[in-house]
């Protein structure tokens, strides 16, 4: 007989069998010729249902966790991105500070090369050409902090742009009304900050959901050994005709079969595999122990984290007082001593060393701001609460990357 198959449809079997046989009877020395050509048309379904597996619900919970672990990587992530925009936003404010505050002394200093080459054109003494040369060697040393700072300036700008992701050739600046100061304070003590770290940062929950994935899975293999049972139905509609067995290939001869059919069982099926899965099952349950250890590491390490970021915060609201002071007094003295020159009471050293501990209290004051607003920008992001404004946007992107 030879089997001829038709394109397969989904849920259907359809076969063309044809075929001839030969015989020979007892009765008569003539051979007898029986044919067999039949279409047959059997469309069924089947379906099972494993009811009892606990191998699955096993796997289902480490995929489950190892989900969580993708979505912590991501906010890990986009932590770090708003702590190093955050650091480079503060460090271009603070070096455009810088340049103004520069800019200002160096306007400063100029008038006071003016009144010195004025004081030595009407007297051409030495003293008064060393305090011409004294203020000029002043004014070259502020034009080279100048180039030096617009440099960095470009540079903080660069490294800003990039992390915000701004077109190929862009440059971030300062707003032209913009102005460097203290950002707020922090509202937690030192202990609530070390827990409200160790309770949610990141690099925590995602040792211990991996190790929770891990877990489960070693789980589902171990699991794999019990048997599962599994409910078995078929039901399917036969429908056949054709000549069967016939002398002839006559219209007489026809033959035809149809009906329902259908049937159900319980199916148990169980696996055996030398111990195969046994073997990495334990192998996950070390990787799990090995997860656990690394959250343990990443406590230690992010308490004191948090411990040291809340210390530089304290340091650095005492440096900004501290500065801040520095600086009013510079400029007080820096004035005190343009007017003592000009009443010839004082030497032109005295008035340039007045400059310069300027320019350094400057330096200074602006490096507290830097150091301050950084500090908080650290205890957000070591404490993972999110600065004002992120939290909204962070979830919308989450949504956004699960929904692709």
């Amino acid at each position: 007989i030879t089997r001829i198959p038709t394109l397969p449809l989904v849920g259907q079997q359809y076969v063309s069998r044809r075929g001839k046989t030969f015989g020979t009877s007892t009765q008569t020395s003539e051979p007898i010729n029986n044919y067999t050509v039949l279409d047959s048309l059997t469309p069924g379904i089947s379906a099972r249902w494993t009811f009892f597996n606990l191998s699955r619900g096993a796997k289902i919970n480490s995929s489950t966790e190892s989900a969580k672990a993708e979505e912590l990587l991501f906010n890990l992530s986009v932590r770090d991105l708003v702590l190093d925009i955050h650091r480079d936003y503060y460090k271009l404010y603070s070096i455009r500070q810088y340049l103004n505050d520069l800019e200002k002394d160096y306007s400063n200093n100029l008038e006071q090369l003016i009144e010195s080459e004025n004081k030595y054109a009407i007297n051409p003494s030495l003293k008064n050409l060393n305090a011409v040369q004294q203020n000029k060697s002043t004014l070259y040393t502020q034009l080279q902090e100048l180039i030096q700072q617009h440099i960095a300036l470009i540079e903080a700008a660069t490294k800003l742009s990039s992390n915000m992701g701004l077109p190929l050739g862009s440059l971030a600046r300062p707003a032209s009304n913009f102005q460097l100061r203290p950002l707020g304070s922090w509202p937690l003590e030192l202990m609530p900050t070390i827990e409200h770290a160790l309770n949610h940062r990141e690099e925590i929950k995602i040792a211990t959901t991996r190790a929770k994935s891990s877990s489960y899975l070693a789980t589902s293999l171990k699991y794999s050994y019990i048997p599962k049972l599994s409910l078995y139905g078929y039901a399917g509609y036969t429908s056949q005709s054709g000549i069967n067995g016939a002398k002839d290939t006559t219209k007489n001869n026809g033959d035809y079969l149809y009906g329902p059919e259908a049937n159900i069982g319980l199916k148990i099926n169980w696996n055996f595999d030398g111990t195969v899965a046994a073997a990495k099952a334990k192998s996950l349950d070390y990787q799990s122990k090995k997860f656990l250890a690394e959250a343990q590491s990443h406590r230690d390490r992010i308490e004191a984290q948090a411990a040291t970021a809340f210390a530089k915060y304290t340091t650095a609201k005492m440096s900004l007082e501290t500065t801040s002071a520095a600086l009013s007094n510079a400029l007080d003295a820096r004035q005190t001593n343009m007017q003592l020159y000009k009443q010839n009471q004082v030497s032109a050293s005295s008035y340039s060393t007045a400059a310069s501990a300027v320019a350094v209290a400057s330096r200074r004051y602006n490096k507290a701001i830097f150091v301050y607003n950084n500090s908080i920008s650290e205890l957000y992001r070591y404490t993972a609460i999110w600065p004002s404004g992120i939290s909204k946007t962070l979830d919308d992107a989450v949504l956004v990357m699960k929904s692709n």
